[in-house]
């Protein structure tokens, strides 16, 4: 007996855009400009949804590792 989900569903929209907003849901990237302060210091600035998605709120701490492409960021555990 095949049950609910044992057969794939025909596709509503074309492959390409499927696999466009497969993409944009699951695998976002986020790029971001480095700001500078007067006295030098520098900072970025994450966007909200990011932050949301994330779980972070104001007084995580987090780690920072290079990255080929950048850097990945990660809560640090306490």
């Amino acid at each position: 007996m095949n049950g609910k989900g044992s057969k794939q569903r025909p596709l509503s929209v074309p492959y390409e855009k499927y696999s466009d907003n497969f993409d944009n849901i699951f695998n976002k990237k986020y790029t971001v400009k480095v700001q500078k302060l007067s006295d030098g210091d520098k900072f970025i600035e994450l966007p909200d949804e990011l932050v949301g998605k994330l779980g972070w709120v104001e007084g995580d701490q987090i780690e920072w590792q290079g990255h080929e492409n950048g850097y990945l960021a990660k809560k640090k555990e306490l």
